[in-house]
């Protein structure tokens, strides 16, 4: 649920207001509008799984 902002990803543009649901299969790239600061409220169900070398070093640590 965006609660102030914008961001964009596969989808298409998000702003305030907008509820966004998706499922495993969508690899998430989100990337915040650059207008304002970006405050979305977020749940997720099973965990993350990282696709650059960074995200995958970083999980374990992370316990994401």
């Amino acid at each position: 649920l965006m609660l102030k902002g914008n961001y964009s990803d596969h989808g298409g543009v998000y702003r305030r207001g907008d509820f966004v649901l998706s499922d495993e299969s969508i690899c998430h790239s989100p990337a915040m509008g650059a207008d304002e600061d970006c405050l979305c409220l977020v749940a997720q169900e099973g965990s993350i799984l990282p696709t650059t070398w960074l995200g995958k070093l970083l999980q374990p640590f992370a316990r994401i």
